[in-house]
């Protein structure tokens, strides 16, 4: 398994609120990896998704200490949980309400992805040549083109495409959407905020990842295209050679 991660504040923005995490360490049955794309005023968010990245590489490395190994799906969603209450004891020290962040997360054993996610930040796997989404995304736009109530255009131009409904430090108890997946050697897995999924299409995503033979060098060219096509939000991509 290889892996590479490119992360970049965008063309607008002046600050990054997006963090990311990357592990694999052999005395653990899973590799894991997640993507954090921060909300709030100032630095609220930039804060948020660092605490959410960071909760889950400590808890990762703590795995080499446990007696009993939990099972994939089990870990994240009780890390989710974990960087959850952190983010709102860390809002409510200091005053910054509107602290939250989306989160994408996979657990990678050796033939399966456990996918956990909150937002809008993606997960897509590329499996013989075809491309699919394995994440559903929390947004308004998106819950109501998935209801039936509007079209996409529609939702898009009353809602916009990025008012998200899910993420951690909102709730108490938030409840993402878990996702498990098979996969083949030689597949690539890609995980990355919406500054990067609202920037490419669907198509050269998927030709990115056909063509990948360096994960970390694929990564900075989907970020920098995403740049060059205007570089709307922060934009993140973590790429894994599976």
């Amino acid at each position: 398994m290889r892996y590479g991660a490119k992360t970049d504040k965008g063309m607008l923005r002046s600050l990054n609120e997006d963090n990311f995490c990357m592990a694999n360490l052999p005395e653990v049955p899973f590799a894991l990896f997640a993507v954090a794309d921060g909300v709030g005023g100032l630095y609220a968010g930039e804060v948020a998704s660092e605490i959410a990245a960071e909760v889950f590489a400590e808890s990762y490395q703590k795995l080499t200490e446990v007696e009993r190994m939990p099972e994939p799906a089990e870990f994240i969603t009780h890390t989710a949980q974990n960087a959850n209450e952190a983010i709102i004891r860390h809002a409510y020290e200091t005053a910054h309400n509107d602290m939250g962040t989306t989160l994408v997360t996979c657990a990678v054993t050796e033939n399966r992805i456990f996918t956990l996610n909150f937002g809008d930040s993606r997960a897509y796997l590329l499996s013989r040549g075809a491309l699919r989404q394995l994440t559903v995304d929390h947004t308004i736009y998106a819950e109501f083109v998935r209801s039936g109530r509007f079209t996409a255009d529609e939702a898009k131009q009353l809602y916009g495409s990025n008012r998200i409904t899910n993420g951690l430090g909102f709730f108490s108890c938030p409840t993402g959407d878990m996702f498990t997946d098979t996969y083949d050697p030689g597949d690539k897995l890609l995980l990355c905020s919406d500054g990067l999924s609202g920037m490419l299409s669907f198509e050269e995503i998927g030709s990115f990842l056909n063509d990948c033979e360096n994960p970390a060098e694929t990564a900075e060219a989907m970020v920098d295209l995403a740049n060059e096509k205007g570089g709307r939000d922060n934009v993140t991509a973590v790429v894994v050679a599976l």
